[in-house]
């Protein structure tokens, strides 16, 4: 990274990045119907990027601690780990 972040910075960055991730899985179905296959970026409960090229995701969150990115399957579909 290139800017050293405080411990409180980097507790509020984990906290806002936590309620990002609830967010998206709050809304999964609904994302699902409009986003699906495509990497979706969310930062206090909005969509602020979304693309089908994970390189393009990869360069926007270069240093973006709270901001969470996911891929999201489409409507019905399921991902075996």
């Amino acid at each position: 990274m290139g800017q050293e972040l405080s411990d409180e910075e980097y507790l509020e960055a984990l906290t806002e990045a936590e309620y990002n991730r609830r967010w998206i899985n709050e809304h999964y179905s609904d994302l699902a119907k409009k986003f699906p296959n495509r990497y979706v970026c969310v930062k206090r409960g909005k969509i602020i990027k979304d693309s089908l090229n994970v390189e393009a995701i990869s360069e926007f969150l270069n240093e973006k601690l709270d901001v969470v990115c996911e891929y999201i399957q489409p409507h019905g579909t399921a991902m075996l780990l």
